[in-house]
């Protein structure tokens, strides 16, 4: 993943990118937490206003894989197929750690 590539996209230096890149780690991390126990709940609200968070600030961010899972997710919740919803759940969370990852390791070596 090329954060420099996606900053520069978005008009800003890597370092503020990544900055920004360490809050959506942080509250992607949250928010899927959040997913699970609404789904947990049968929160369906809850769950779709949590898709559509998490949608917003990876397009946001240029994050695109993320942001197309989570509009899947929003569409397959108002659709009602909440119970296909686990495999995309675990994909935006893998992808989350892969971020995570890759801004550790810059992180490093700034």
């Amino acid at each position: 993943m090329d954060f420099n590539s996606l900053a520069e996209q978005l008009g800003l230096d890597e370092e503020d990118y990544m900055e920004l890149i360490e809050i959506f780690i942080d509250s992607g991390k949250s928010d899927l937490k959040k997913f699970i126990n609404a789904m947990s709940g049968n929160e369906i609200t809850q769950m779709a206003n949590i898709a559509h968070s998490i949608k917003g600030s990876s397009a946001n961010l240029g994050l695109s894989d993320i942001a197309d899972i989570a509009k899947n997710i929003e569409q397959k919740i108002k659709q009602g197929h909440i119970d296909d919803i686990n495999q995309n759940i675990q994909d935006i969370s893998n992808k989350i750690d892969e971020i995570s990852s890759i801004h550790e390791s810059k992180s490093q070596y700034s």
